[in-house]
């Protein structure tokens, strides 16, 4: 197909010019990119490289294979099938075949070719293809949503699974930070004596930095010290972080002062660290912000009784408290857990506490794993220089008598004549 349009942007996030542009689909290999023209709303997909030995049989027609839960239709049914047994997960299918799915990010993706398809308004033929894991009878309700959507695609594949190939002739994979801190990759691999496919995982510890960019799994139980374990086995990706200290807060981690965890609730504790996304989207101009960046901050237990503060409730039962660890000495987080929250809750940059987009995102890479949590650790720089700024603000605190309400100005005032 032509090129017909082009923006150029001098480095600024593309998916801003996809709504003036019409655009159905958006397609890149820098996959933040394509994460934040699907938080926008638009379908998108990220690309690898073709083979240079990829034979085209037919470069008139255009073949496009679309997956079904998650990407046809929406991440509703895969959640359902994350929570349950596959025999439950196939009845509860089965008792809704007639409702139809919500719509995925590629629907109108979906539509545009149909469109082509019936307009026949370009030299290329279209042909369409749903392959998905549904086999019989799950499959009843994606093919009764796509009639009731009025779309149709020339071949319905329900298989049991589906592999791509990438551009190394291998099978894509998918990448894992396990126990202390060694990475696995996992792929489709032929058995040399049977034949036969088998899927196997590869540890690429030593090969950490060409991994960077993939995006991680954490397979079992993840702890922070994970983390610093395969900084310590990897120096390659420590002199990466070193603009974040990685090399002094990796040599902190191993003064072996580390507060043990017990897992034992206090409602003044923290349960677990979490990495989450934090974005805004300016609805002037329709810009999201922050979606390069993951984040990391302490979740306490679910409280079993209210916190009372002067009287009244700060943080009601069944509520959890969110702590920051910018000044926390990496022995007191070393041994937390670490987990993801892959959902992205987008809010309003002018009110903050309205969510204008809710939706799932794919794991992060395994760079900003280790970014987040390096950032927040170097907020003030090297550990003595966060140690030197923590106990300033202590100090701060107690010439100031911060049991009396004090503003932020006056706060700030206090530091200046410290230091």
């Amino acid at each position: 197909m032509p090129i017909k349009r082009a923006v150029f942007t001098s480095g600024a996030p593309p998916h801003r010019y996809l709504g003036a542009l019409g655009a159905n689909l958006f397609l890149s290999a820098n996959m933040l990119d394509v994460q934040a023209a699907m938080a926008a709303g638009f379908p998108a997909a990220h690309v690898y490289p073709a083979s240079a030995g990829l034979n085209l049989r037919n470069d008139a027609e255009l073949r496009v294979a679309f997956d079904g839960d998650s990407v046809l239709f929406s991440y509703e049914a895969e959640r359902i099938f994350r929570l349950m047994q596959l025999e439950q997960f196939i009845d509860h299918e089965v008792r809704n075949a007639r409702d139809p799915l919500p719509p995925g990010p590629m629907k109108p993706f979906l539509d545009a070719l149909c469109l082509l398809q019936n307009g026949r308004k370009s030299g290329v033929a279209v042909r369409t293809a749903l392959v998905t894991a549904r086999s019989a009878p799950a499959h009843e309700r994606a093919i009764r949503t796509l009639m009731a959507w009025g779309v149709t695609v020339d071949e319905a594949m329900p298989r049991n699974e589906l592999n791509f190939e990438d551009d190394e002739g291998g099978e894509m994979g998918e990448l894992a930070l396990c126990s202390g801190g060694k990475i696995e990759y996992g792929y489709w691999a032929d058995d040399d004596v049977t034949g036969e496919k088998n899927y196997v995982w590869s540890d690429v510890t030593d090969s950490t930095v060409a991994y960077l960019m993939e995006p991680v799994q954490f397979r079992g139980a993840i702890y922070v010290r994970d983390i610093f374990s395969l900084l310590d086995r990897n120096r390659g990706v420590v002199d990466v972080f070193r603009r974040l200290y990685a090399a002094d807060y990796l040599a902190e981690s191993k003064k072996g002062d580390a507060v043990p965890y017990t897992g034992e609730y206090d409602p003044q504790g923290v349960e677990y660290l979490e990495l989450f996304y934090d974005w805004e989207k300016d609805n002037q101009t329709g810009e999201l912000r922050g979606v390069h960046r993951l984040w990391v901050g302490g979740v306490g237990f679910e409280l079993r009784d209210d916190v009372v503060e002067d009287g009244q409730i700060r943080y009601q039962q069944g509520t959890r408290i969110r702590w920051a660890i910018k000044f926390s000495p990496i022995g007191d987080i070393l041994n937390l857990p670490l987990r993801i929250n892959s959902e992205v809750d987008v809010t309003d940059s002018e009110n903050i506490t309205r969510t204008v987009h809710t939706f799932q995102i794919l794991n992060p890479t395994l760079a900003q794993v280790i970014q987040a949590l390096l950032w927040e650790l170097s907020w003030a720089g090297s550990p003595s220089d966060t140690e030197d700024l923590a106990a300033t603000i202590r100090d701060a605190a107690d010439e100031a008598e911060m049991s009396e309400p004090m503003s932020a100005e006056d706060f700030i005032e206090s530091l200046k004549k410290l230091g």
